[in-house]
């Protein structure tokens, strides 16, 4: 049984990367116009699964929920929380500001398209 799931898991690994592969194969071969917009869907699309990834393995740590504050030890040595809370409140405030400053870029860039 050991030996189904590691041989399905190394097929799926190996399928997945045959497929990245390719592609990075193929993309050169198009056109300029339909290339431009492709790299920048996929870099953008690795910008936000990385960003994602990030977020979603920070975010128990801030909660107080990961395995590593879960042990005795650990939680003599945290003070009650106010990391936790710094944490999350500088998360907020750096997504606040990214989104502010994306919303000035879009504006400008829309003035500047309509400007004749």
């Amino acid at each position: 049984m050991l030996v189904l799931v590691w041989g399905f898991s190394l097929l799926a690994s190996i399928i997945i990367s045959a497929v990245s592969l390719v592609a990075v194969a193929v993309i050169p071969l198009m056109r300029t116009v339909i290339y431009n917009h492709l790299l920048q869907f996929l870099v953008a699309l690795a910008v936000g699964s990385l960003s994602g990834d990030a977020l979603l393995h920070l975010v128990p740590h801030v909660s107080g929920t990961s395995l590593c504050f879960l042990t005795q030890k650990s939680r003599q040595k945290s003070p009650s929380g106010h990391h936790r809370s710094t944490t999350l409140s500088g998360y907020i405030f750096a997504s606040k500001a990214y989104i502010d400053n994306r919303k000035k870029l879009v504006k400008q860039q829309y003035l500047l398209h309509m400007s004749p």
